[in-house]
């Protein structure tokens, strides 16, 4: 229903365009532009509102599953793919242990050495009293911007802490997140970048894990998902061009205000 509005609402503007621009022009060019432009950003609110409605149906075996199940979308002129993944399944920058943030970066190729002294910078990093146990809140070595002290507000924020290299960043990026609010990850909605960091120290139950995942996850779609925040990716082929986006929204128990919008990224 929601996409049959946005489309609705496409064919209106498309019939508004050509109506009052003559073929050929400049103008009408750039108006064209502008409005495969604007179809496009529609369609990708309708595909993303789409999603997280499929996420709040109340018949738990009609609900869309959120380890990353992919769902194709067609439509005259248009294709999508819309993959749902649940922030639990993601290590949080904000609540993890030294642990699981060790395995993180030593499953990205970090000797174990210098994974404990990235923790350690996270740590300090994030919170005032890692800091003042650590004896210091200046600059961290190596950098010359003062630690936050507080919450991570973002995962790009993490490329500020000394030692993180792009090409790091770009390994761990899939794996983590500041939405989930957990100290650790549940593995039926992991990707492959946790798995490989909770193996680090748990070898054997992600082995345990891989060999009855199938059975878990079957029952991902009944998980009481209210207070949850989840990432929702939408990839969009129309009028040949692609236009992607990246949503992380939070649902509540509210009927009046379902969802929030935690961050909404299109490119």
């Amino acid at each position: 229903m929601i996409l049959a509005y946005t489309l609705w609402a496409l064919g209106l503007l498309a019939l508004l365009a050509s109506s009052v621009l003559p073929v050929g022009t400049t103008s009408s060019k750039l108006a064209q532009a502008t409005l495969a432009s604007a179809q496009s950003d529609a369609l990708v609110e309708g595909l993303v509102n789409m999603a997280i409605f499929a996420l709040l149906d109340p018949r738990p075996e009609h609900r869309w599953r959120t380890d990353g199940t992919v769902h194709d979308v067609r439509f005259e002129g248009a294709r999508a793919e819309i993959v749902v993944h649940d922030e639990i399944g993601r290590i949080d920058l904000n609540q993890a242990g030294a642990p699981l943030l060790s395995g993180l970066f030593q499953s990205a190729g970090v000797s174990q050495e210098d994974s404990s002294t990235l923790v350690e910078r996270v740590l300090i990093w994030r919170d005032a009293r890692a800091a003042a146990n650590a004896g210091s809140s200046q600059p961290i070595e190596g950098s010359h911007v003062e630690p936050r002290l507080g919450p991570f507000q973002s995962t790009d924020e993490l490329r500020l802490v000394p030692g993180i290299t792009d090409a790091l960043f770009k390994r761990i990026s899939p794996a983590i997140t500041v939405y989930s609010g957990k100290p650790s990850v549940d593995p039926r909605f992991a990707p492959r970048e946790v798995l490989d960091a909770l193996r680090i120290n748990d070898p054997e139950g992600v082995k345990a894990y891989e060999q009855t995942g199938a059975i878990a996850q079957s029952a991902a779609p009944m998980v009481p998902i209210e207070g949850r925040a989840f990432r929702i990716r939408a990839k969009l082929k129309f009028l040949n061009s692609d236009r992607n986006a990246e949503v992380i929204v939070r649902l509540t128990n509210n009927p009046k205000r379902p969802f929030w919008v935690l961050d909404w990224q299109t490119r």
